[in-house]
């Protein structure tokens, strides 16, 4: 969430939306996040009342949730445009759309009629991902493309190659996500009807998990292209006028 706060200001060469909003997202981040973890244990040995809480902390999470997604887009939303030349700034703002929407689902998976299903299935493999890849990779990606050049004093050898790796990752990890989901909340409810064996609900995933591993090949080809762009580094002023293109 810094990385976004710094990144996004720092490549439009304007300030945040609203100085007041981030204190706001800060704060009740701090506050409500330190218990969300217990809806994981929903119908595990622990107390009712820690899960409870832990329910209420994870909707409450909507608060800095949206407090950063005001931010974040109120700042970027007139410079759209700047996404098509600014790698940084492309992964940056994609990565924190992906945080708003694995926060939120995060805050429905909270809720008991949600969690019935969803737990120990494919569903919660992929919300995970949403927030490990979809959100902190790809900002991740982002910081790498801008510092990189600026500490070691060299340039990105292709912008191309550079809309390949976010293509390919944001297409492989669209088709991972949606597969796994999918294929999770299939799962639960086989799970959930005492009439089908057990199986039925390891077999109805199967073509779901083919599909995951579609994506993930995308992602790692993604990733691939990202190497091959470091390893063709090349010595270049940075008053070049490609940087414009690749910051």
């Amino acid at each position: 969430l810094a990385a976004i706060y710094y990144f996004i200001p720092k490549v439009l060469g304007k300030p945040i939306h609203s100085y007041n909003l981030s204190l706001i997202g800060f704060w009740s981040l701090a506050f409500f996040y330190s218990q969300v973890g217990g809806h994981h244990l929903i119908g595990g040995p622990v107390p009712g009342w820690i899960i409870s809480l832990s329910i209420v902390q994870s909707v409450m999470m909507v608060i800095p949730v949206l407090a950063v997604a005001i931010n974040q887009h109120r700042t970027s939303w007139k410079h759209l445009g700047a996404l098509r030349h600014s790698p940084t700034l492309r992964f940056v703002v994609v990565g924190g759309m992906m945080y708003t929407l694995a926060s939120i689902q995060g805050s429905l998976e909270s809720l008991r009629s949600v969690n019935a299903i969803t737990h120990f299935t494919h569903y919660t493999v992929a919300h995970a991902h949403l927030g490990l890849y979809g959100f902190f990779s790809m900002v991740m990606f982002g910081a790498v493309y801008f510092i990189l050049p600026r500490v070691l004093d060299w340039e990105w050898p292709s912008a191309t190659l550079i809309r390949t790796h976010f293509w390919l990752v944001i297409v492989g990890f669209a088709v991972y996500f949606i597969g796994l989901s999918i294929g999770g909340w299939l799962q639960g409810l086989a799970m959930l009807d005492g009439s089908r064996p057990f199986m039925d609900s390891v077999n109805i995933t199967k073509p779901y998990l083919l599909v995951r591993s579609i994506g993930g090949g995308l992602m790692t080809l993604g990733h691939l292209v990202f190497a091959l762009n470091v390893a063709l580094r090349r010595r270049t002023p940075m008053n070049s006028p490609v940087v414009g293109a690749t910051a």
